[in-house]
């Protein structure tokens, strides 16, 4: 239903939406991605690898935890913890 809805909002809107490149999220509740916004400023997506890579860290999720590892490793030392606690 959520779809139907949105393309027929789209097919309306006369906007040219062939050949470019948009931003999409992950709904859980509706089990769809969701268009957040197009992308003009890139000429093309990324590639299937890319995209097939992020789907899985998606549904895997990164433990904080793994993040303090990663930041504490030598190779890692561009990580740092601020007094939040956050991991930049």
């Amino acid at each position: 239903m959520y779809l139907r809805w949105n393309w027929c909002r789209w097919k309306v809107s006369g906007e040219q939406y062939d050949d470019r490149v948009v931003e999409v999220v992950w709904d859980q509740n509706r089990d769809t991605w969701k268009m957040l916004r197009f992308r003009d400023d890139k000429r093309e997506g990324n590639f299937k690898t890319v995209v097939t890579s992020i789907i899985k860290s998606i549904k895997h999720g990164v433990e904080a935890e793994q993040v303090r590892r990663l930041s504490l490793s030598s190779s890692h030392s561009h990580f740092r913890e601020t007094e939040c606690g956050c991991i930049l």
